[in-house]
């Protein structure tokens, strides 16, 4: 714990101060974190004369705190009176909140099927998964939902639409933009090709960290994954399942904003898809390559 003291007269000693218990987290998703804490015999501890009641009392010598309500992406300071025979002082502590909640629209060209693409997604970063207090289950879980979207209407380009559904792990516990962690997907995806649609799950790994390519600090992040969509099959549309692979660099423009650059690679395998109007079939087989950019906003 870390504690700032503004002190008229001689410093307070340590068997005077105030103390939070040990575990008491220095970063949350959360808007309001409830700390305990004890003092010591004759050392009493209340709320700042202008500040709103967030100091309880649970017996003599332990209390409760409030720290809230909490800006995301800002370290937060609070501030609690500690008084101790004729000494008094201000005792501070810390606590980060990062961005629980983050949303992108992005835009991708594939060649050699000259597919232009737009992506939305949208993240959230659960502080405890199903509520579990196990540290297995706080800071590591997210869920997660994505729709691409092709824009072309030539006959040489595939009108495709594939949406997803996925839970996030993160191998090390931390918060979104601000600790970097290596990750795993869990995915249930739907893929409609032109009027041929199909259902398939998928799993994927990824790392995103601080990336000195656009900035230093928090200003500069990339997002790097991998992704492997199983194989599925319907009446009208034999999907062999695809690998992406995707490299995503991140440019902080505005506070929350992150202007986005990056390379996909896509290998489709073959799709066998039924033409709705005959009982001709047509054979998608290729590897993509292509650019992507978007917005990127966290909350």
């Amino acid at each position: 714990m870390r504690q700032e003291f503004f002190v008229q007269g001689a410093p307070p000693k340590a068997e005077a101060r105030a103390f939070l218990n040990p575990g008491t987290p220095s970063k949350t998703y959360n808007s309001e974190v409830v700390v305990l804490g004890t003092t010591p015999p004759g050392t009493q501890i209340k709320n700042l004369p202008k500040d709103p009641p967030s100091l309880s009392l649970l017996s003599q010598n332990k209390f409760r705190w409030r720290l809230g309500p909490m800006t995301a992406g800002e370290v937060n300071h609070h501030f609690a009176q500690v008084t101790a025979g004729e000494g008094s002082w201000i005792g501070g502590y810390d606590i980060y909140r990062g961005h629980s909640i983050e949303l992108a629209l992005l835009g991708s060209v594939l060649s050699p099927w000259n597919l232009v693409l737009y992506r939305f997604e949208s993240q959230y970063w659960f502080e405890r998964f199903l509520g579990i207090s196990s540290s297995f289950f706080r800071e590591r879980w997210g869920i997660g939902f994505s729709q691409d979207s092709s824009l072309s209407n030539k006959a040489s380009s595939p009108s495709l639409t594939l949406t997803q559904v996925e839970l996030t792990i993160r191998f090390s516990a931390g918060l979104n933009y601000k600790d970097p962690s290596w990750g795993m997907k869990l995915k249930s995806s739907a893929l409609k090709l032109a009027s041929s649609q199909v259902s398939t799950l998928g799993v994927g790994l990824f790392y995103r960290g601080p990336s000195g390519l656009w900035g230093t600090g928090r200003d500069g992040w990339a997002t790097i994954s991998l992704d492997y969509l199983l194989p599925s099959k319907t009446t009208d549309l034999d999907f062999k399942g695809v690998i992406q692979g995707r490299a995503l660099f991140e440019r902080r423009v505005w506070s929350k904003y992150f202007f986005n650059f990056g390379l996909l690679a896509e290998n489709w395998g073959a799709l066998d898809v039924a033409r709705t109007d005959s009982t001709e079939r047509s054979k998608v087989d290729s590897l993509q390559l292509g650019l992507i950019t978007g917005l990127r906003v966290l909350f």
